[in-house]
């Protein structure tokens, strides 16, 4: 699933008025590079990575979900935001 975000806490981390991401199954998700930091964030989102901020990691239902930076990827355009959340956020 691929959104674009307007809440508080994509805002800073984007550096703009909203962030596209990429939400699919943490155990799918394969760091090629580098090394992942992770620090807590919210009760609501429970972790982000702190170096470079490019993803986060929340609990829906019973599974662990990934949040990947769209702007991140080698390919962002082969992923079309579909809808956007946390609109009531949004700036106008």
């Amino acid at each position: 699933m691929t959104a674009i975000c307007h809440c508080r806490m994509c805002q800073p981390l984007s550096g703009g008025p909203f962030m596209a991401l990429l939400f699919m199954a943490s155990e799918a998700v394969k760091v090629t590079k580098g090394r992942l930091s992770i620090y807590p964030s919210s009760p609501s989102q429970p972790a982000f990575l702190r170096r470079v901020r490019l993803a986060g990691v929340l609990r829906a239902a019973r599974a662990l979900i990934a949040a990947i930076a769209l702007g991140s990827l080698d390919k962002p355009c082969d992923f079309k935001p579909t809808m956007h959340v946390c609109t009531e956020c949004a700036m106008e």
